[in-house]
């Protein structure tokens, strides 16, 4: 009598069981496969990674000081724009023509500019609101040539409001933050990379200070056209890689975050 009463709720429970049993193996066959699905796409997006992260390593694994900055050119840098400092000087001191096409920081060899003061930037920017055009010639002769007195005036409120950039500072700096923008890259080493960059862009600035710091001293170096031909650019130099922000480190710390992101040492073992 028992089994009668029972068979009903006996033939549910096994019902019920069967079908937990049933939804668990469906379940865990969809994890499985889902994961079997995704397998292949995360392996790509992996190798990707990879070749992203080949590529910062490319740039700094193993290099020394003087070879990071020869990547940013920064030799190029500091001649162009101590050239240009010296020039501005002898034309205006000496009357000297400069012929900037073969000078180092004309445009095929310095592409682009970086404006590192606005403010006299724009000082610096002519008005351009006159409404009929002047000869050139005619302009030329209405201007006086200034006294040395004026000149020394005009000379002491020269100030270096840009910095011509060279081609191979142009290219590397396009090249990393190309690799910048790759969705692709770690968080944390594209940080790094900003952080690197930031120290590039302090020994630009740092440029701009030293030759601001002592175009005052060329009237006083080279007081005439003789000493003017015979100038060297050598103590400002000295002067820049006195307070020149060293890569080395930060270049340092790039590779080092690759070895513990992929755990390379673990690997090895």
């Amino acid at each position: 009598m028992w089994v009668e009463e029972w068979l009903p709720a006996i033939k549910d429970v096994f019902q019920i069981l069967f079908f937990a049993v049933v939804g668990i193996v469906a379940v865990l066959t969809y994890v499985k496969a889902k994961k079997s699905l995704l397998q292949p796409i995360k392996v790509e997006i992996f190798k990707e990674q990879l070749k992203v992260c080949s590529d910062v390593l490319g740039l700094f694994s193993g290099k020394e000081e003087h070879q990071l900055r020869d990547d940013f050119a920064f030799k190029g840098l500091f001649r162009a724009n101590s050239c240009l400092l010296l020039d501005d000087y002898a034309s205006l001191f000496f009357d000297a023509k400069i012929d900037e096409s073969k000078a180092p920081y004309n445009k095929k060899n310095c592409p682009r500019s970086r404006v590192i003061d606005i403010e006299e930037f724009q000082k610096s920017i002519e008005v351009c609101d006159g409404h009929v055009v002047e000869d050139v010639n005619e302009k030329e002769r209405k201007v006086d040539k200034p006294d040395p007195c004026t000149k020394a005036a005009i000379w002491s409120r020269h100030t270096v409001c840009i910095i011509e950039l060279p081609r191979g500072f142009v290219e590397m700096e396009e090249s990393l933050y190309k690799i910048m923008r790759s969705p692709l890259l770690p968080r944390k080493c594209r940080r790094l990379l900003d952080e690197y960059m930031g120290i590039v862009r302090k020994n630009i600035y740092t440029l701009g200070n030293i030759l601001n710091e002592n175009a005052q001293e060329l009237p006083e170096k080279y007081p005439n056209i003789d000493l003017m031909k015979k100038a060297s650019t050598d103590w400002l130099h000295h002067k820049y890689m006195g307070q020149f922000h060293t890569l080395r480190e930060k270049a340092n710390e790039i590779t080092n975050f690759f070895s513990e992101y992929f755990g390379i040492e673990r690997l090895l073992d």
